[in-house]
């Protein structure tokens, strides 16, 4: 009986055993990968829950240049058709869009060097024969743009820091290096980023202007432009920066936005290189959205709905009336795109305004003091449009949404039934690039004029 009482419990604990065994499983491996370089802030207030948009995949600014990896180049799939055997009139395709993942589309432009680049809101992108090379992914933060040395610009999404890339590495600007928090979530980040005759970089926020040196930031506030300090309440403050070649100046104009359009604004300083003019002149008020500069250095610009020239040689200043109404059009909003053609004519659109909303763009060429419009029977106007003054003396409007037109004996005739993405650049003979869709898909067009 104690034989059979011990097979008993041996018998069990074997059982036990083996059971046991079966249901441990063998550990696995798990690969990792080392984490992105940080650099520690110091102590800054938590950005708001809401209003306030989302790093793509982490809170983490971007890495130090010491830390960075170079980047990975990653080449699309070589295009099944031959792009350049597609026309359309005188548009001939280049290149595809849809194939390579961009994000939204940001900038087209050329660099220092030549290239044709395509930046997005998570990549940059080069153009090497029909085919886009995607050099930079995962940015952690908002592309801003390239600037006229070439480097491409983002934003950390709390809006605390601000970095370049070189196609090399990274150079991150924080408190140390002159840059401030952006603290108004609002701010229209998505500026254009100008370089003046020095070279400095000019960066316009909702709340103040900021130049770069090439070695530190600095922040010019309203008061120190002739501004007005910024009202505090529920309002979209616009800074635009445009730079006077010829006369080696800047000059800002300020637009305040709220509800269905424009609300008036602060009009328009200048900086001739040691100080700022404006705040007493006769456009010290009122919303400026564009600045021209002619070929004869008249400075041109729109404050509400008014034109006005500025005579530097004189200081002179010559207002003219905007043109009548349309029948559908209540008043003009604003001006909010100039442009000069090589005969010095000028070409203006009117933000037109009826009923409760301005959502209509005019467009007008300014000919000897006189208003020709454009002929409404082509086109309804939904949108300013951009104006293309060709080496061959044609002009052309891209018109989101509606395409491309030819403006020929002030009548608008459609030249390619697509609608243009207001995505363009030149290239260093004058010839326009632009990315457009196409029979469904994006594309990189060129203007061919030979």
């Amino acid at each position: 009986m104690d034989r059979y009482i011990k097979s008993l419990l041996l018998l069990i604990t074997l059982s036990v055993i083996t059971l046991a065994c079966q249901q441990t499983s063998e550990p696995t491996t798990t690969p990792t990968s080392a984490p992105r370089a940080t650099k520690t802030l110091p102590l800054t207030p938590e950005p708001p829950p809401t209003n306030t948009q989302q790093p793509t995949a982490t809170n983490t600014p971007l890495p130090t240049s010491t830390s960075t990896p170079a980047p990975t180049f990653t080449s699309t799939a070589a295009p099944t058709e031959k792009l350049g055997d597609i026309a359309v009139g005188p548009f001939r395709a280049v290149a595809r869009v849809d194939d390579t993942p961009f994000g939204n589309l940001i900038e087209l432009r050329f660099s220092p060097t030549g290239d044709l680049w395509l930046l997005a809101s998570e990549s940059a992108s080069k153009l090497v024969g029909d085919t886009w090379e995607t050099v930079l992914t995962d940015i952690g933060g908002t592309m801003l743009g390239m600037d006229d040395a070439g480097r491409t610009w983002v934003l950390s999404s709390d809006l605390i820091t601000i970095s370049y890339w070189d196609e090399v590495s990274w150079k991150d600007y924080w408190i140390d290096e002159g840059w401030e928090p952006i603290t108004d979530y609002y701010t229209p980040y998505r500026q254009t980023l100008n370089s003046d005759t020095a070279g400095n970089l000019w960066y316009a926020t909702s709340q103040d202007v900021r130049i770069f040196d090439g070695e530190r930031w600095t922040i010019l506030l309203p008061e120190e432009m002739g501004f007005s300090a910024l009202p505090d309440e529920d309002i979209m403050n616009r800074y635009y920066i445009r730079m006077m070649e010829n006369a080696g100046q800047v000059w800002i104009g300020h637009c305040i936005w709220s509800g269905p359009g424009p609300f008036g604004g602060q009009g328009v300083r200048w900086f001739d290189g040691s100080r700022w003019h404006g705040a007493t002149s006769q456009v010290s008020s009122g919303c400026v959205v564009d600045i021209v500069e002619d070929s004869s250095g008249n400075i041109w610009l729109g404050s509400e709905e008014y034109l006005w020239r500025y005579t530097p040689s004189s200081g002179k200043w010559t207002r003219f009336d905007p043109p009548e109404l349309p029948p559908v059009v209540s008043f003009y909003g604003a001006i909010i795109g100039i442009s000069t053609d090589p005969s010095g004519d000028l070409w203006v659109t009117f933000l037109a305004c009826g009923g409760a909303s301005c959502g209509e763009g005019r467009i007008y060429r300014f000919h000897n003091g006189a208003w020709i419009s454009l002929s409404e029977e082509v086109l309804p106007y939904s949108s300013s449009g951009d104006m293309i003054f060709s080496p061959g003396g044609e002009t052309w409007i891209f018109m989101p949404y509606n395409g491309v037109f030819q403006v020929i004996d002030d009548n608008l005739e459609p030249s390619a039934l697509f609608p243009s993405s207001e995505l363009h650049t030149f290239d260093e003979t004058g010839k326009v690039w632009f990315v457009a869709a196409y029979e469904g898909e994006n594309n990189l067009w060129t203007l061919d004029q030979e």
